[in-house]
C-alpha cells in the first residue's frame, strides 16, 4: 500500500476551482460566435427572412447555453484521488464515473490555455497504459494542486513493495 502524502490529502473528493466556469464560459461564447456569423452573413447577403429569423433564434439558443451551460457542467464535476485510484466524475446529461488505477498511470501532463493562465489554473492529463494510451482530464486545478497531484500520481509507480 502506498503511504499517504502529507502534501496532498489522499481520499477526499475535490470540486473543481470556480474560476474554472469563466473558462468555459469564455470558450463556449467564442464557439456561439460561429452561428451569430451565420446571422450576419444571411442579413448581409439578403436570405429570406425565415432563415435569418431561424438563425438569429438558434444563435440566442447557442449564447443562453454559452452561459448557463459551463455552470450545470460545475456543478456535476469532482474528482478523488485514493490509495488505489484516480476517480473521475462528470457529465450534466451523460454521467460518466471513470476510475484510474494508479498501477496504469504511464504519464501525466499539466497544461494551461490563456484564460486559465490569467486565473491561475491548470489542467492535469493523464495517460494510462493499454488501449492507445487513454488520457483523462482534470480541468480547473488551482496553482501547486496540479503538480501536487502530479506528483502524487508519479509517486506511485517509483515506490518499491514493502516487504514484509
Amino acid at each position: 500500500m502506498a503511504p499517504k502524502s502529507a502534501a496532498y490529502d489522499v481520499g477526499m473528493e475535490r470540486h473543481l476551482d470556480p474560476g474554472i466556469r469563466l473558462v468555459w464560459v469564455v470558450s463556449s461564447l467564442l464557439m456561439a460566435l460561429i452561428p451569430v456569423a451565420g446571422v450576419a452573413v444571411a442579413a448581409i447577403f439578403g436570405a429570406p427572412t425565415w432563415v435569418t429569423a431561424s438563425l438569429a433564434a438558434f444563435s440566442a439558443l447557442a449564447l443562453v447555453a454559452a452561459v448557463l451551460g459551463p455552470f450545470a457542467r460545475y456543478r456535476r464535476w469532482s474528482y478523488q484521488l485514493t490509495d488505489h485510484d484516480l476517480l473521475v466524475k462528470r457529465g450534466v446529461l451523460t454521467r460518466i464515473h471513470r476510475r484510474i488505477p494508479r498501477t496504469r498511470v504511464q504519464y501525466v501532463d499539466i497544461q494551461q490555455g490563456p484564460v486559465e493562465r490569467y486565473l491561475g489554473l491548470h489542467t492535469l492529463i493523464v495517460y494510462t497504459a493499454g488501449a492507445g494510451l487513454r488520457a483523462v482530464a482534470v480541468p480547473g486545478l488551482p496553482d501547486g494542486v496540479a503538480e501536487m497531484l502530479r506528483s502524487e500520481l508519479l509517486a506511485w509507480e517509483t515506490e518499491s513493495p514493502e516487504t514484509t
